[in-house]
C-alpha cells in the first residue's frame, strides 16, 4: 500500500487516544514507509490526553522513533514527510502529502489539513522516501 492510498483511507475517521490519533497514524506511515512494528508497539497503550503525556515520557519520543529509522531534520517539506509539533505539551505528527497533511483532531477525526495551516517546528524525512 502506498502512503497517500493509506492516508485517504483514514480520512473521515474518528480521532481515539492510542488507536486513532497523530502518533498511530504516524507510526502505521512509518511502518508502511520501513517495514518496521513500531504501531504494534503502541497501539491501545493510551486512551486520553493524560495517559498520552505519561505514555510520551516514559518512551521513546516520536524525534527518536524517526531518528533510529534514519530519517533526517529537512527545512521544507514534502510528500512523505512527518511534521511534528507541540500541541499542549504532546508532540504531534502529521503526514505530508504534498500541499496538505494527515492530520488528526480531537473534534474534527482524521482529516487533509492544508500544510501552511499545520503549526509544525520540525520535518523529518525518511531517505526510503525520496529514492
Amino acid at each position: 500500500m502506498q502512503l497517500h492510498d493509506f492516508a485517504l483511507a483514514q480520512v473521515g475517521k474518528p480521532f481515539v487516544w492510542g488507536r486513532m490519533d497523530c502518533n498511530t497514524l504516524a507510526a502505521q506511515a512509518l511502518d508502511l514507509a520501513t517495514g518496521s512494528s513500531v504501531f504494534d508497539s503502541i497501539y491501545g497503550r493510551y486512551s486520553s490526553l493524560r495517559s498520552a503525556l505519561r505514555f510520551q515520557c516514559a518512551n521513546p519520543t516520536p524525534r527518536t522513533i524517526l531518528d533510529r529509522a534514519g530519517a533526517e531534520i529537512v527545512t521544507t517539506p514534502q510528500d512523505g514527510d512527518f511534521l511534528l509539533s507541540d500541541i499542549g505539551g504532546i508532540t504531534a505528527c502529521n503526514i505530508c502529502l504534498g500541499e496538505f497533511a494527515l492530520s488528526a483532531d480531537i473534534a474534527k477525526g482524521i482529516q487533509l489539513v492544508p500544510v501552511s495551516e499545520i503549526p509544525y517546528y520540525q520535518i523529518w524525512r525518511l531517505p526510503s522516501c525520496h529514492k
